[in-house]
């Protein structure tokens, strides 16, 4: 007698799949915001100075607010590279893990860049212009990342893990490939040196990719139930 087996969805605790419901919508609802509240979501250019990146912060209050969103990211994309690592190891263990390594890296990267870079910058704009300003040789070093900042240059572990999740969804078929397309296509972009008009489209892509992935496989977690 032949005996079939079918790969099915991991079985979650109800509070875990809650946890990974609110990553999934969360995640795109404030990366997507966070692109739109800049003062320009379109721009190509980036502070190469410190008193560009003064000029730059300088009265930018909803910035400081996306940076901030941006920051909250950090632990949703920890939840969904757990998620993701969970769907993926019966099928691709040695992808799974490798992503997990990189993804988790970059979590932290990217919560100590928005922290040290990002959030300082709100607190530096409650300074008079002129105070802020001559703070312009501090600014220098902080976005060019000297010293032990220069651990932050590690960041793009974070998008390059994504995008190696993705591959594993377009291998596995645990997804529609279209939704992991998407990611893919979104993770990709994200690996750039912080050129706002990439990320937003990068945002774009997340706003589609996700919250499809989230409802196929909420579909699929209750038929299996």
């Amino acid at each position: 007698m032949t005996t079939i087996t079918t790969t099915r969805p991991p079985t979650y605790f109800p509070l875990e799949t809650g946890i990974t419901a609110v990553a999934l919508i969360l995640f795109p609802l404030f990366f997507v915001s966070a692109q739109l509240l800049h003062p320009d979501p379109f721009a190509t250019g980036i502070p190469k100075t410190g008193m560009e990146y003064a000029i730059h912060i300088n009265g930018a209050h909803w910035m400081h607010i996306a940076h901030l969103l941006e920051f909250f990211c950090a632990p949703l994309l920890l939840v969904l590279a757990l998620h993701f690592y969970a769907r993926l190891k019966p099928d691709l263990p040695r992808l799974a893990f490798t992503a997990l390594v990189m993804a988790t890296i970059g979590t932290f990267m990217l919560a100590g860049n928005k922290a040290a870079l990002c959030l300082t910058a709100s607190a530096f704009d409650t300074l008079s212009d002129a105070d802020l300003f001559a703070m312009a040789p501090g600014l220098e070093v902080l976005i060019h990342r000297r010293a032990l900042m220069a651990v932050l240059w590690g960041i793009p572990l974070l998008p390059l893990g994504f995008a190696l999740f993705a591959t594993g969804l377009l291998k596995a078929g645990v997804t529609p490939k279209w939704q992991a397309a998407f990611i893919l296509a979104g993770s990709l972009l994200l690996a750039n040196p912080e050129i706002q008009a990439i990320n937003t489209v990068a945002s774009l892509f997340f706003a589609i990719g996700f919250p499809s992935y989230a409802w196929t496989y909420f579909h699929s977690q209750t038929s299996v139930a």
